[in-house]
């Protein structure tokens, strides 16, 4: 800052720590930290009852039948909000199949509530909490849903995902 003005952004690397300067500065953090860290102001009103004021880390799964799943799915509309409820009700946190563009893939969105994005404590407790989660709700799919008999898992995302952090008071 110089006379209340951002002219460049201070970074830890490898390397150390360093400085870039710029005539115009972009916060493309995804939450604000460079505009947070600069002094201006922000809301950051989160409601735990709406999915995305939730953290997120998905993962996808293939070797799945997707048209497979989706059928059964809307022939069996109540067991398939009843068995999503269970896994949740294990796991300790919500989530649903997501189709992706190829029928023999699929994301798991999940949401974990009462996680603040801003603390290193609670994002180190969503990795872990869905990492060692991803082999039970694989072997549930694989036991309880059609179409995900041979389920597997394809990747995991390579960050907690916030769906809603600063946002930050614009002129408009």
């Amino acid at each position: 800052m110089e006379n209340g003005e951002l002219k460049g952004v201070i970074f830890e690397s490898k390397e150390g720590r360093h400085a870039i300067l710029g005539k115009v500065i972009v916060d493309a953090t995804g939450e604000g930290d460079v505009f947070s860290s600069a002094g201006e102001s922000f809301d950051i009103n989160v409601n735990p009852k709406i999915r995305n004021s939730n953290t997120t880390e998905c993962f996808r799964i293939d070797h799945i039948d997707w048209e497979k799943y989706s059928a059964w799915k809307m022939s069996h509309l109540d067991e398939h909000k009843e068995l999503l409820g269970k896994i949740g009700s294990i796991c300790g946190f919500s989530m649903i199949p997501i189709p992706s563009n190829r029928n023999d893939e699929c994301w798991i969105n999940n949401w974990l509530s009462n996680r603040d994005s801003m603390k290193v404590k609670d994002l180190t407790d969503i990795e872990f909490t869905v990492k060692r989660r991803i082999p039970e709700i694989i072997r549930f799919f694989r036991e309880n849903f059609p179409g995900f008999e041979n389920a597997a898992l394809m990747d995991i995302a390579s960050v907690v995902g916030v769906r809603h952090s600063r946002r930050i008071h614009g002129l408009y």
